[in-house]
C-alpha cells in the first residue's frame, strides 16, 4: 500500500514539474493535451490505489450467506476491469460451497459489472453509439481516452440496454393533457444490422431475407399546428 501511495505522489509531482517547468516553452494547446493524458494516467493509478485500499473481499476461511449457507475460501481470482482511465486488474477472493455455486463477495460490495467494462465507460459507449456509428464511437473513445476498443463490445453493451427499455419508458411521467398539442407526431428511424456472419464461400447478398434485422429508434410527441 505504501508503495502505491508513493507512486501516486511521484506522478503528481511529475505533473507539477510539467506545468511549472517542462512545459513553459510549449504552445498552450500542446500543454492542454499532454496534461489531459497525464491526468488519465494519474486517474488509473488512483483507481488502483482505491482497489488496494478496499481489499479483495477476503473475510476468512469461510463466509456465511444471508440464508445461512456456509462457503469455503478457495482462491484469489483476477478480473480485468476497463475503466475510463484504462485497464486495471481486480483481485477477488472466491468462496465455494461443495456442490454449489461460488461467489465473489467483492463483486457485490463494489457492484462490479458482468462485463469487463465499467458502468461509466458503458454509459459513454452508448452515448456515442446513439450519436454515430459503432465505428465512430470507437474512434471517439480512442481519441479522447486512448482506449483500444472494437465496435463489437460497444454493440453488445448497447444491446444489453434493450432489457430495460420498457422499465425506463414506464418510469417516465405522463404529460398533462392540457400541455399536449392537437397533432400527434411519430418518428421512426431504421437501420439494417447484419445478424449473421457472412460465409466467405458465398456471394454477398445483403438483401436476402433473414440476413438482416432492422434496428429502430422511435419518438412520439405532440405539437400545435402553428409551431410546425
Amino acid at each position: 500500500m505504501e508503495e502505491n501511495i508513493l507512486e501516486v505522489q511521484g506522478e503528481f509531482n511529475r505533473l507539477l514539474n510539467f506545468v511549472t517547468r517542462d512545459a513553459l516553452t510549449l504552445e498552450l494547446h500542446r500543454v492542454e493535451g499532454e496534461l489531459f493524458r497525464m491526468l488519465l494516467g494519474l486517474g488509473r493509478m488512483l483507481l488502483e490505489l482505491f482497489l488496494r485500499s478496499v481489499g479483495t473481499g477476503h473475510v476468512g476461511q469461510s463466509a456465511t450467506l444471508e440464508n445461512g449457507s456456509v462457503l469455503r475460501y478457495r482462491r484469489m481470482s483476477p478480473k480485468k476491469y476497463l475503466s475510463v482511465f484504462g485497464e486495471v486488474v481486480i483481485m477477488r477472493a472466491y468462496y465455494l460451497k461443495d456442490g454449489g455455486k461460488g461467489v465473489f463477495p467483492l463483486e457485490a460490495q463494489l457492484n462490479l459489472p458482468k462485463r469487463m467494462y465499467s458502468y461509466l465507460l458503458q454509459k459513454w459507449m452508448t452515448l456515442w453509439a446513439v450519436k454515430t456509428t459503432y465505428e465512430g464511437a470507437v474512434e471517439t473513445l480512442e481519441e479522447f481516452l486512448g482506449l483500444d476498443l472494437a465496435h463489437r463490445p460497444i454493440q453488445r453493451v448497447a444491446r444489453d440496454l434493450t432489457a430495460v427499455v420498457n422499465e425506463f419508458n414506464d418510469s417516465l411521467e405522463i404529460p398533462e393533457a392540457r400541455e399536449e398539442g392537437p397533432i400527434l407526431i411519430e418518428t421512426l428511424d431504421g437501420k439494417g444490422i447484419p445478424m449473421c456472419k457472412p460465409n466467405p464461400d458465398q456471394p454477398k447478398d445483403p438483401d436476402k431475407p433473414g440476413k438482416k434485422k432492422m434496428a429502430l429508434v422511435t419518438a412520439t410527441l405532440s405539437a400545435d399546428p402553428y409551431d410546425l
